[in-house]
């Protein structure tokens, strides 16, 4: 019976994660109200409670899980092969990713008033930077200190991605990595003395 119950409880939470990342692609965050979520869930407001405390909670939980996920689903750290080139591709990998999500992301990104979302983001994306720089760098021998070169690529990556998505995505994301690829590996003078 305790398997069964937690089947129906992931069942019906996967449920709610559907319905708000289906309500994301047409609608506002903004707009959407807990009465849309669970119409479109089709389950009612009490079973919505029971699960998340209320829309911000849900969608911290999706992004958290997106992002999980994309990051597990890729295997961005490989030691086994060249952390340079896997990381390359997964950083290729993350911005096709949005690409191809982008009306979820871009009215995420849209809400006004909370910027949660721009910090729960740039939080993400620094773990996965001083992850790499861990495992790149085990005995410390490092020029800058690992906190501040991750507070730098991550500042930069997620500036760039989340003004990527506000301007409806202009450029294709294998344009965007050749940019942050052609800086990070060459640096800004290097970049504008060529």
């Amino acid at each position: 019976m305790s398997e069964k119950k937690d089947l129906r409880i992931i069942r019906t939470r996967n449920f709610i994660i559907e319905a708000m990342k289906n309500l994301m692609k047409t609608k506002k965050f903004d707009k959407i109200k807990v009465k849309d979520i669970t119409t479109e869930a089709n389950i009612n407001r009490s079973t919505f409670y029971y699960h998340f405390e209320d829309k911000y909670d849900l969608l911290n939980k999706i992004l958290d899980m997106e992002l999980e996920n994309l990051v597990q689903s890729y295997n961005i750290i490989n030691l086994n092969g060249n952390i340079k080139e896997t990381g390359n591709k997964g950083i290729l990998h993350l911005l096709q990713y949005f690409n191809q999500n982008a009306s979820f992301y871009n009215n995420a990104f849209e809400i006004e008033g909370w910027d949660a979302l721009q910090k729960y983001f740039k939080k993400r994306i620094k773990d996965l930077f001083l992850m790499w720089i861990k495992e790149l760098t085990p005995n410390d021998k490092l020029s800058v200190s690992k906190e501040f070169l991750a507070e730098f690529y991550t500042s930069a990556y997620t500036g760039i991605v989340i003004d990527w998505l506000k301007n409806k995505m202009d450029e294709s994301p294998e344009d965007v990595f050749f940019q942050l690829k052609t800086i990070t590996e060459n640096g800004f003078f290097d970049c504008i003395n060529k």
